[in-house]
C-alpha cells in the first residue's frame, strides 16, 4: 500500500496512508492544499498533546498543533502502537473560528487543546 513519511520532532517515522488519506480528501477536498504544510507540522510543532481519541481507552493519539498568525494546523496520529505512528487526520482551524460549549462562546483552537501536553509550552 502506497504511503506518506513523516518525520516527527524526535526524528521517528510517521505514516500517512494512502487509503487514509483518499478518506480525508472524500469528506473535505480542501485538505489537499494542507499536505505540504505536514512536513513542518509534525517536525516543529508547538504543542503535542495526548489524549483518548475514541472516548473509551482503545485509540490513544498524539494531536500535533503548529500556530500561525491567521490559523493553526492540527494533525491526529495515532499512537497506539508507536513502531506504527499513523497520521489519522490532519485539518486547519482559522484563528478567529468559535464554537459554543456549555452555553459559553469559545475559541475553537483553544477548545480543541485537549489532553496531556507532552511537548511545547501551552503559551500560545
Amino acid at each position: 500500500m502506497k504511503r506518506i513519511v513523516f518525520k516527527n520532532h524526535l526524528n521517528a517515522d510517521m505514516y500517512l496512508y494512502q487509503d487514509v488519506f483518499d478518506t480525508i480528501i472524500e469528506k473535505d477536498p480542501k485538505k489537499a492544499q494542507l499536505l505540504d504544510a505536514l512536513e513542518d507540522l509534525f517536525r516543529n510543532a508547538d504543542e503535542i498533546y495526548s489524549y483518548d481519541y475514541s472516548g473509551d481507552a482503545t485509540l490513544i493519539a498524539y494531536k500535533y498543533i503548529k500556530f500561525y498568525s491567521d490559523c493553526a494546523l492540527f494533525g491526529i496520529v495515532n499512537a497506539t502502537d508507536m513502531k506504527e505512528q499513523e497520521v489519522i487526520d490532519f485539518y486547519r482551524i482559522d484563528g478567529e473560528e468559535t464554537i459554543t460549549d456549555n452555553g459559553a462562546e469559545v475559541n475553537r483552537i483553544d477548545f480543541e487543546r485537549i489532553g496531556q501536553l507532552i511537548s511545547g509550552s501551552n503559551k500560545y
